[in-house]
């Protein structure tokens, strides 16, 4: 699934179009801090998942704080392997580049 197909997945169920936006925009922005390769990836991983527990927590009121955080670390895996794919060729020119002007 692509990055932009899961966003839309977890936004599902999110109707109010300023909450929408700032998670598109927050989780867009760790993506491309991502891509630079200057922030590790436990610390992108870490605030995706605080971004996607505060989602879950809208659109699950009632669930329980168990089934949040199992959803939500299903949701941080298909996001940082969609982040990875999706920047793996760009973080490999950006080292190519590196190398060569050293």
């Amino acid at each position: 699934m692509s990055y932009h197909a899961i966003i839309m997945d977890l936004l599902s169920g999110i109707d109010d179009p300023g909450v929408r936006m700032e998670v598109t925009n927050s989780l867009y922005f760790l993506k491309n801090v991502f891509s630079t390769g200057k922030v590790p990836e436990d610390q992108i991983r870490d605030d995706i998942y605080d971004i996607v527990v505060d989602v879950l927590r809208l659109k699950m009121p009632m669930a329980t704080e168990e089934e949040i955080d199992r959803t939500a670390k299903e949701y941080v895996e298909k996001i940082m392997q969609a982040i990875r794919l999706e920047t793996l060729s760009t973080r490999l020119l950006q080292r190519r580049r590196i190398s060569f002007t050293v």
